[in-house]
């Protein structure tokens, strides 16, 4: 059978997929076998991870089967199945040590998951960066970037899979490295801390490769930027939050993790959008959306944890009814919600949307226009003059139809 749908490119990525997952899948069952589903004894980090690679996964293997030669898509790919072999290495490993056995299989499983992190972490946050959304480096002059990027990795790679003594692994699981070389202690250290910093550049190298991009970038490349970077708002959002949740001792390992979890799974989905050019032009809509709403649940829990601790100490000497208080708050607070929306929406508009506030204010007027004007000629003029504003073509005409009335 032949078509587009059995094509090499497309079966390999699907192959890819099927891999990542049978991989979570194993990971999952073994995790589940060894009773160690975090360190706190809950799900909540495995699930993350999970959602994790198999959004990259998903996302990666879509991007590779429909634009083959975009090689972000092989990118995801293999960050995804990285990330699933350390863990499902990792979790086997764990499964061994509680059954009694630390031999060379073990300690060779554990040596394997070491220094496939960073292999994940390299494809992830710096390759995936500099080259999205087309697969191409913003110019030629990023190229040096790039190979430094990759030269550091291999050279983090080499010092992790090298190192002797202990392997970095999870806590209470101590393992040596199997292919630990004990000469040379000093140039090996010299390597993993060049290739360490190097990596560190790197991140933030490609970090500023996207911001090149978005100033750079006109049109859809620039409506595709805008995706990258809400889907990596959405993740620093999603971290403060868990990290402020900890701070102030408002938070569960479950909740933190299920913040971190939906930030992580942000930025492959804001990717394939991105570059699959999904509802692409839908992006300015939702970032405006998202703040909007996002401040509004700001004002409006702040408003209804201060009017209950108010109302509490008004009417607590007179009633003793805290169910009033709090029933006097949701009633402000449903009073509050549609003024605050409209007059947060009209202010984020006027900040950071002027050119579309400006023209919905050109239509509004133009419509009380339209309303009591009768004089074709005088429409067509304010007609003309408000698709001038809004739109701002280079061109436009109005054409009447023989005998309209007048």
């Amino acid at each position: 059978m032949s078509g587009r749908g059995w094509s090499r490119p497309a079966t390999l990525a699907w192959s890819l997929w099927a891999f990542a997952v049978a991989e979570l899948a194993a990971f999952w069952i073994l995790h589940v076998r060894v009773q160690r589903l975090s360190e706190a004894g809950e799900p909540a980090v495995i699930v993350a991870i999970v959602v994790f690679v198999l959004s990259f996964a998903t996302v990666g293997s879509l991007v590779a089967r429909r634009l083959p030669s975009n090689a972000v898509g092989w990118l995801m790919c293999g960050a995804a199945l990285s990330f699933a072999t350390a863990g499902l290495a990792l979790s086997g490993v764990e499964a061994l040590v509680q059954e009694g056995h630390k031999g060379l299989v073990s300690r060779s499983l554990a040596w394997s998951s070491t220094w496939l992190w960073p292999v994940g972490q390299g494809f992830a946050g710096i390759f995936l960066l500099l080259l999205f959304p087309n697969g191409q480096l913003p110019s030629r002059r990023w190229l040096p970037v790039l190979i430094a990027a990759a030269g550091s990795l291999a050279l983090v790679v080499v010092h992790v899979a090298t190192r002797p003594g202990a392997l970095d692994l999870t806590e209470g699981l101590v393992l040596e490295n199997p292919f630990g070389i004990d000469r040379g202690r000093v140039v090996l250290r010299l390597i993993g801390s060049i290739g360490m910093f190097g990596m560190a550049v790197g991140h933030a190298a490609a970090v500023l490769s996207v911001m090149v991009r978005f100033r750079t970038a006109r049109g859809h490349h620039r409506q595709q930027v805008k995706w990258l970077l809400y889907g990596g708002a959405v993740l620093a959002v999603s971290i403060a939050g868990s990290l402020a949740l900890d701070f102030f001792g408002a938070s569960t390992v479950n909740v933190s993790n299920a913040l971190i979890t939906a930030g992580l799974a942000a930025v492959p989905l804001s990717m394939g959008a991105a570059i699959l050019r999904h509802r692409l032009y839908d992006i300015d809509l939702i970032v405006n959306r998202t703040i909007v709403y996002g401040v509004l649940s700001a004002v409006i829990a702040g408003t209804y944890v201060g009017s209950v601790l108010l109302f509490r100490t008004i009417l607590d000497p007179i009633t003793g009814d805290n169910d009033l208080a709090i029933a006097a708050s949701t009633l402000a607070v449903a009073a509050l919600f549609g003024p605050a929306r409209r007059r947060i929406q009209s202010f984020i508009d006027r900040r950071f949307y002027r050119s579309r506030y400006d023209a919905q204010r050109t239509l509004e007027t133009f419509g009380r226009r339209l309303r009591d004007e009768v004089d074709l000629d005088v429409v067509g003029t304010h007609l003309m003059a408000a698709i001038a504003e809004t739109v701002e073509p280079r061109h436009a005409s109005l054409w009447l139809a023989q005998g309209a009335a007048r």
